[in-house]
């Protein structure tokens, strides 16, 4: 990611829709995975995509459902994505978010980091880097939450 927002503006236009699709995409991963939609959220990736996160590699859509059946329950909250769109087609997206673990009762706060392909359905997750960065416990029935 360059950082320099104002470095080509003649591709601005296509810098706003690559980055709407991209953030439709993020919001289709979160609302699948969250309604436990598990082969609806594995056709966001390509046939071999690939899951990274702190256990490791999870690589093609039938492994991602396996992968997402054991995974937690809760809520997904991805932030806004900085998008770099390739000479290839490809896109590069990095994006933050938060996931709240309504089993644990935990908040996590990371980093996505894609490889995006586009396909006849629309962009699609070639590889998914999920960079874990901080986790706050909350309390317990009768605690302070409100």
């Amino acid at each position: 990611m360059s950082g320099d927002l104002h470095r080509d503006t003649d591709r601005a236009p296509e810098r706003a829709l690559v980055l709407a699709d991209v953030v439709q995409l993020h919001a289709e991963y979160a609302r699948l995975i969250d309604a436990r939609d598990l082969p609806a959220w594995s056709r966001l990736f390509t046939e071999d995509g690939e899951l990274v996160h702190t256990a490791g590699t999870v690589t093609g859509r039938d492994a991602l459902v396996r992968f997402a059946e054991g995974s937690p329950v809760g809520a997904h909250l991805p932030g806004l994505p900085a998008v770099e769109p390739q000479p290839d087609g490809t896109v590069v997206a990095v994006a933050p978010f938060v996931f709240v673990n309504a089993g644990a009762r935990t908040v996590v706060a990371g980093t996505y980091r894609d490889h995006l392909l586009r396909g006849d359905g629309g962009l699609r997750f070639s590889r998914r880097e999920i960079e874990a960065r901080g986790r706050l416990e909350l309390e317990g029935p009768g605690g302070t939450d409100r």
